[in-house]
This record gives structure tokens, C-alpha cells and sequence, in this order.
């Protein structure tokens, strides 16, 4: 029939566009279909790796973890009322100061602030000291394990004969609510 009225040549370039157009359908229907699914399956997989390494991470690093928390976990056990909680974080102030050789002048609690599952505890301290007497006041408390935090810190020179700075802080800690 129609292949008969052909020559030899112009069959052998019929046969060529025949097998380039069954191959591009292959191609366009079966291989990409197949090789877009295989791409999306080995992201997946990726993403999975990459996940389960972070997360064996945290698992090694479960008993420091539980270490920390049973060391804080004192601390949020505690339940005081806000008068109670303001008291101790002056009386440790007060020690901090006595310690570092401080002399506080003025302190001054600021308001509650009661936030989603804690309370936050601010007092407003003006005091007269050394740069290096007030350094070692503001390490000793950021170490302390009751999460205090020197939150603000203002150093004024009174005058350029006079060796003691006038300083003026804000001072936090927190009580967990819940």
C-alpha cells in the first residue's frame, strides 16, 4: 500500500520519523511522568535524612537536656505571690551588692509584668560604684541560677575628678506561671 509506493530511501526516513515520534511519545507519557515522581520521592526521602539527623541530635543530647531542666525545675516549682518574689530578688540584689562592694543609693520596683505563661519581675537599681566593682556585680548576677538579667545599664561619670561612676540598671527575673 502506501509503504510500496515508496522508494527504499524515503522508507528508511519514513521508518526514522515513525520511531522518533513513538519515542518522543515514550518519552513525554512515560519517562517524564515517571522520572518527575522519582525526583519528588527522593526529595522526600532526602528531607527525611536531614530530619532524622536532626533530630538523633537532640536525642544524644536528651540526658544534658534533662540535666539543665532538672536544675531550673527547682526554681519553677516555687510558686510565690508577687510581693514575695519581688522581696527575694531584692534580698539577692542586696547580697549581690554587699559582695561586689556596691553602694546602692535608690531602688525601684516597676510593675508587673504578667505575659503568657510567666511573670516578669523588674526593679529599677541607681547606685554609685567602680567600672570593676560594677563588671563583678553584673557577672554575679547574670550567673545566678534564678535567671536574673541586668536588662538595662546606664554608667554617667559625675566629673572627671571623681573615681566612682553613678550607674543606673534594670533589673528582671522571671517566675514560671504554669
Amino acid at each position: 500500500m502506501f509503504l510500496t509506493n515508496l522508494s527504499k530511501r524515503e522508507r528508511i526516513f519514513f521508518f526514522l520519523a515513525a520511531a522518533a515520534i513513538v519515542l518522543s511519545l515514550i518519552g513525554n507519557f512515560f519517562l517524564k511522568p515517571i522520572s518527575a515522581k522519582w525526583d519528588l520521592i527522593n526529595g522526600k526521602i532526602l528531607n527525611k535524612e536531614i530530619e532524622l539527623k536532626r533530630k538523633t541530635k537532640y536525642l544524644n543530647q536528651k540526658d544534658r537536656v534533662r540535666s539543665v531542666y532538672q536544675e531550673y525545675n527547682e526554681y519553677a516549682k516555687e510558686k510565690l505571690s508577687d510581693e514575695e518574689a519581688l522581696a527575694a530578688l531584692l534580698s539577692r540584689l542586696e547580697e549581690e551588692a554587699g559582695a561586689s562592694g556596691i553602694n546602692v543609693i535608690d531602688v525601684r520596683p516597676k510593675p508587673t509584668k504578667d505575659l503568657s505563661f510567666y511573670k516578669k519581675y523588674t526593679l529599677e537599681l541607681t547606685c554609685e560604684t567602680t567600672i570593676e566593682k560594677c563588671i563583678d556585680f553584673v557577672y554575679n548576677l547574670q550567673k545566678s541560677p534564678q535567671s536574673i538579667r541586668v536588662e538595662m545599664l546606664n554608667l554617667t561619670s559625675p566629673g572627671k575628678d571623681k573615681p566612682l561612676l553613678n550607674v543606673r540598671m534594670a533589673i528582671s527575673t522571671i517566675q514560671i506561671t504554669q
